[in-house]
C-alpha cells in the first residue's frame, strides 16, 4: 500500500515522548474491528523523505478474492493516550497464487 498524509494539522512526533503528534499508520486487512496482518508504520523521516513520498507498508496477504486493506494514523496525545484516526480503506480483488502468471 501507498499513501501520503497531510501532517499539517497533526504534527509528526520528533520523539516517542513527544504528545499531541502522529507517531505513525497502522496498516492492516478487515474491518475496524477484525483487523488481521497489522502492521506499524513509522513516520517519514523528515530528514531523509520530502514531505511529498508516500508513505508505504508491504503486506503478504493471506487470503484471496475481494480484500479490504486499510491505514488509520495513530496519535499520542497529550494525556499519554493513544487515538487512531477514521481508516482510509480500499478493496482489491487478490488471485490466488499462480493465476494470472504468464507460466513461465
Amino acid at each position: 500500500m501507498r499513501w501520503n498524509y497531510d501532517y499539517a494539522h497533526d504534527p509528526p512526533c520528533s520523539s516517542r515522548l513527544t504528545g499531541n503528534c502522529v507517531s505513525g499508520f497502522r496498516v492492516f486487512v478487515g474491518e475496524l474491528n477484525h483487523r488481521s496482518q497489522q502492521v506499524f508504520v513509522p513516520n517519514r523521516d523528515s530528514v531523509r523523505n520530502a514531505a511529498t513520498q508516500q508513505l508505504e507498508a508491504a503486506l503478504v496477504v493471506k487470503q484471496f478474492g475481494y480484500v479490504q486493506l486499510c491505514v488509520v494514523a495513530v496519535k499520542n496525545s497529550q494525556m499519554a493516550a493513544t487515538v487512531e484516526s477514521a481508516p482510509t480503506c480500499v478493496k482489491r480483488l487478490v488471485l490466488p497464487f499462480g493465476i494470472g502468471s504468464s507460466g513461465k
